[in-house]
């Protein structure tokens, strides 16, 4: 038995409704690669800002602090040039989005997280988190449920499709609502894993028991609350 077959690499696609596929929705560019300035804001990204508890204003504002772009002005900004450059295209698209955020719950990501993420997953793709687990415990589990993982699971995007992808590590556990999210082997999603792009050993790559679980009203996925003893 090889890895792959005794613990296969899961996918998880919190933005993915059932039914959808990879290629139906998926964060994308205007410019020749990724990042927090030159995404999309397309459908894939307001379901991200959603899963992420991040509104768009909250968003608009981070970006503008951090790299001095306003998302929502149609007049030319910033230093870069040729295709890189901020001409106001994509301005009424961001203007008529509006995810706001509950302020009960905490941002899945921070955004020095969130933005690390974007800025190296050169093709956009699909937000995911992954993780290995045994496979005896994933064919046991019942996914369309409420649930609680535990382990320590990477949060990011890839591109299932081209190879690109970076992800922050989430050691602890997470709360998925299976009702609403695609669960899959990621072999079975499309030609790349997150392992096969970035490559993780076990210790920072795996989910080691799965519970049911009590999800917040609205939220797909969140951090588990923490114990105190």
């Amino acid at each position: 038995m090889t890895l792959d077959t005794d613990m296969p690499e899961i996918a998880i696609l919190p933005c993915l409704k059932r039914g959808e596929s990879i290629e139906d929705v998926r964060l994308d560019r205007w410019a020749p690669a990724f990042g927090p300035v030159y995404a999309l804001p397309n459908q894939a990204m307001a379901r991200m800002l959603k899963v992420l508890n991040i509104s768009t204003a909250a968003y608009v504002a981070a970006v503008a602090a951090r790299y001095g772009i306003n998302l929502r002005s149609s007049r030319a900004q910033g230093d870069e040039r040729g295709p890189w450059a901020w001409r106001g295209e994509h301005a009424a698209s961001w203007r008529a989005m509006h995810v706001r955020a509950d302020g009960h719950r905490p941002k899945l990501l921070s955004f020095d997280e969130l933005f690390e993420v974007m800025e190296n997953a050169s093709y956009g793709g699909q937000f995911a988190i992954a993780a290995r687990m045994p496979a005896n415990l994933f064919r046991a589990t019942d996914w369309a449920q409420p649930l609680q993982l535990s382990g320590t699971m990477q949060i990011g995007i890839i591109d299932y499709l081209w190879g690109s992808g970076h992800s922050i590590s989430h050691p602890g556990d997470l709360l998925v609502d299976g009702r609403s999210t695609r669960v899959d082997r990621a072999s079975d999603i499309g030609f790349y894993t997150y392992d096969s792009c970035c490559g993780f050993v076990l210790d920072y790559f795996r989910i080691d028991a799965v519970a049911p679980a009590t999800i917040p009203n609205g939220a797909r996925l969140c951090r588990a609350p923490s114990v105190t003893p």
